[in-house]
């Protein structure tokens, strides 16, 4: 298969698949974080925030794709001063979220295993 980070295109780019495809996506934020962001953050932050249901409407879900939110609520696309026990909570998040979409899909022959 073939990767491709669509970020800069759409947030789950399924028309470079040639059938059906499995697309993790990171989405938009939807809420604050716990902690305090500096000035720089928090401006991309508040930005993403606000301009979420549009970018939502205007970039749609691919249908006949697998698609996988595994990104966490509280990250903006532009978070750059995150902690690491944050990263390793979004990687941790990222895949229990892929286990419990793929898993149930697998098991009923939905997705094939090699």
């Amino acid at each position: 298969g073939v990767l491709i980070d669509g970020g800069l295109h759409h947030p789950a780019p399924g028309q470079f698949a040639r059938g059906q495809a499995i697309i993790s996506k990171l989405g938009f934020a939807s809420e604050l974080p716990p902690r305090l962001l500096g000035p720089v953050d928090l401006w991309f932050h508040a930005l993403e925030l606000i301009s979420a249901p549009l970018l939502d409407y205007c970039f749609p879900d691919p249908d006949k794709h697998i698609v996988v939110p595994v990104g966490s609520s509280d990250v903006a696309c532009f978070s750059f001063g995150l902690p690491e026990r944050d990263l390793r909570k979004m990687v941790s998040h990222g895949r229990q979220v892929t286990l419990d979409r793929l898993t149930p899909l697998v098991e009923r022959g939905l997705i094939p295993v090699r």
